[in-house]
């Protein structure tokens, strides 16, 4: 199949080599950089690089299972291109890869050496700019920039790009392939084919992330001022002893609690 991609035409098979992705979801539009180390991975990757560099990614359910089964995969995927590949001293391979579109696995087989997926691509449908999709889009944007202001782990330049992407479908791929949220939910938006409804759903998403940020902004700040409340203490203290130094007045180290306890047990 044909498929267009910004401006170019990619020739996609209908079956790739497979990876088992454990702890991400890769979109359309996003480049990721990863560590390829299970066995069965390296080999797909290897078979990739042989042939058009085109890759099918599929996540796992659990990061947990070491030698997942079909039943294992999520069932939609994305077909990405290899940009680069570099042999690490461990053996491993640390590969660049760059989401090209969704595609839905219709059977996954396994060559004994790594997996196969037979898919369809999922195409988009076409996004009408209608007012509810432009009243959408303005909030998504909105609500990512309130994002990346209490996220200390995203530059703040993702913003303008974002703003910047016309294209509906393209800006909920860019977007939510710069949050950070579990695994299933990012499935879940993977999943979401019609533009106005994965526009909603990251706006849900959104506001529920920033309120998360919120509060442990909060949190954080609290922590920070009871530490600068008990050094600011402890400097007073320290400045009342020296004064009371100078002043001949400093604790001569007579024990008060030890001469109280004596007191009272000859019960004067």
């Amino acid at each position: 199949m044909i498929y267009e991609y910004g401006n170019e035409k990619l020739e996609i098979r209908d079956h790739l080599p497979t990876i088992a992705m454990r702890e991400t979801v890769i979109f359309p539009y996003m480049v990721y950089p990863m560590i390829v180390g299970r066995q069965f991975s390296l080999e797909a990757l290897q078979q990739a690089m042989v042939g058009d560099k085109l890759i099918l990614l599929v996540a796992q359910k659990s990061k947990d299972v070491e030698q997942p089964k079909a039943a294992d995969l999520y069932r939609v995927g994305t077909v990405a291109r290899v940009l680069q590949v570099m042999k690490l001293a461990t053996g491993t391979m640390k590969v660049v890869v760059e989401g090209i579109c969704r595609a839905k696995v219709r059977r996954l087989a396994d060559t004994d050496r790594y997996w196969v997926g037979y898919f369809d691509i999922l195409l988009e449908e076409e996004s009408e700019q209608s007012p509810r999709v432009e009243a959408l889009l303005r909030t998504v944007v909105k609500l990512f920039g309130d994002y990346v202001s209490l996220n200390r782990r995203l530059p703040d330049e993702v913003v303008g790009y974002a703003a910047n992407v016309e294209d509906a479908d393209k800006l909920t791929d860019i977007i939510a392939a710069h949050l950070q949220i579990s695994l299933k939910t990012r499935q879940k938006l993977l999943e979401c084919l019609p533009v106005h409804e994965r526009l909603s759903r990251l706006a849900k998403v959104l506001s529920s992330e920033i309120e998360v940020l919120k509060l442990e902004q909060e949190i954080d700040t609290g922590v920070r001022e009871s530490l600068t409340r008990s050094q600011r203490e402890f400097y007073l203290q320290h400045q009342l002893k020296v004064i009371k130094e100078e002043l001949g007045q400093a604790d001569d180290g007579v024990d008060v609690e030890e001469y109280e306890d004596r007191i009272l047990k000859i019960k004067l």
